[in-house]
């Protein structure tokens, strides 16, 4: 189903019933790969997953957005559908979003899990900086003095799923890589829980740490040899600590 949110079509659906647990999915992904998920929930509450903007069936935002406008979007969404208060599943960047609601508007956000939560900045190495000055370094000279060259240059850059967004989703990433939400983690009186995979490469294990460390109601769980997805792959694990998580 679609709503109007100020300029943006959202896509949404809500299935079961209960009390509301919202969950957010991560960047570049749908809520079709939140369905076993929410199967697994709708007989305890009623479920709503939201498309994100330019992700599913929501058109992507005609001009670029930062992580707070898709947090007020997703506001804005719970209005226009009464929830006023919900529990609240996030996964990698749906957890930004959860971590801005839940920091500014603690009525909304009853308690709620992160899974792989992006939010944290990234330990930068020394080959990390290196390679990010050399990059800057060939862009000055090849778009001065080569600017055909530059162009063919600029498009082998990049990962294949970032090539394939269009310039208003490529500077949205942009926005969203770059913000660094650590300093909210205080401000956050639900209680929170964190699912995290031992391997996750996406979002370190160093960053949940800092999670649990900074939130001041927060407990962690990390599953041995899991990845970025180790709520869906451990999906009977994952209902049972939501259940019980969210019942306490």
């Amino acid at each position: 189903m679609i709503v109007e949110v100020d300029n943006y079509k959202i896509n949404y659906e809500t299935e079961g019933v209960g009390e509301d647990l919202v969950i957010l999915h991560g960047w570049g992904y749908d809520i079709t790969l939140l369905n076993n998920l929410k199967n697994a929930l709708k007989d305890s509450y009623r479920v709503t997953l939201i498309d994100l903007s330019g992700h599913g069936k929501s058109p992507e935002p005609t001009t670029p957005i930062t992580v707070y406008d898709y947090a007020d979007i997703v506001e804005k969404t719970l209005d226009k559908l009464n929830i006023n208060s919900a529990y609240f599943l996030g996964h990698s960047f749906g957890c930004r979003l959860s971590i801005i609601i839940a920091s500014r508007n603690p009525g909304r956000v009853k308690k709620m899990v992160l899974c792989g939560a992006a939010g944290i900045k990234d330990k930068r190495g020394f080959d990390y900086y290196l390679k990010v000055y050399s990059y800057k370094i060939a862009k000055s000279f090849l778009k001065t003095f080569a600017p055909r060259k530059f162009e063919k240059w600029k498009n082998s850059k990049g990962s294949e799923d970032y090539k394939k967004l269009s310039d208003v989703m490529k500077a949205t990433f942009s926005n969203i890589v770059n913000e660094d939400l650590s300093y909210l983690l205080s401000k956050i009186q639900a209680p929170t829980f964190l699912i995290w995979g031992e391997n996750d490469t996406a979002t370190p294990l160093y960053m949940a740490d800092i999670m649990e460390k900074e939130i001041p109601d927060c407990a962690k769980v990390v599953y041995m040899g899991r990845t970025h997805y180790a709520f869906l792959e451990e999906l009977p694990r994952t209902e049972a600590i939501v259940k019980t998580f969210f019942k306490e």
